[in-house]
């Protein structure tokens, strides 16, 4: 199949009108690439300059960064030791303005929910749920940072916590 007709074919499959669906970072010896960890790093802080909306810039991370990542182990235990230090330290809703941060919030915590997979019911996998749940809902303006379901989802993510430690 030539170059134009594998293109066209990526494209008509991808069901995404921005292009075709983006070539794996595979290496010739099948290894992935060692730059994931910057890519999505640089990718969050594009969509955070970008001009879209709070939803399209949430929708973004969580539909095609938080998606397509692939973790290793070293990802999810920093991930996790971040987000229990921004939760305890009550910074991860203290700046709902800043989109970069948010969105790495954002990314984080939705690496970490989708790897806990919630069939296993795993404390940290609730935690990450009302982590996603209480910065996306500030972050677009649903809820205010003093509202009662971020305080029941934070009641929530202590009780989580204290099933962890």
């Amino acid at each position: 199949m030539n170059i134009l007709a594998t293109y066209f074919l990526l494209t008509a499959c991808s069901g995404d009108e921005e292009g075709p669906i983006e070539e794996n970072n595979t290496q010739e010896d099948g290894s992935k690439e060692e730059n994931q960890i910057s890519d999505w790093e640089e990718q969050i802080k594009q969509i955070a300059s970008s001009d879209k909306s709070e939803t399209e810039k949430h929708d973004e991370v969580m539909l095609k960064l938080v998606k397509n990542f692939e973790p290793k182990d070293e990802d999810i235990e920093d991930f996790e030791k971040y987000l229990i230090s921004e939760f305890q330290n009550g910074n991860y809703l203290s700046d709902i303005t800043n989109h970069e941060y948010m969105l790495t919030n954002l990314f984080k915590a939705g690496v970490v929910e989708k790897y806990y997979d919630d069939s296993g019911q795993y404390p940290l996998d609730s935690f990450a749920f009302d982590f996603v749940q209480n910065t996306k809902y500030t972050y677009r303006g649903v809820d205010a940072v003093d509202s009662e379901s971020v305080k029941n989802n934070e009641e929530q993510m202590k009780k989580a916590l204290e099933e962890i430690q």
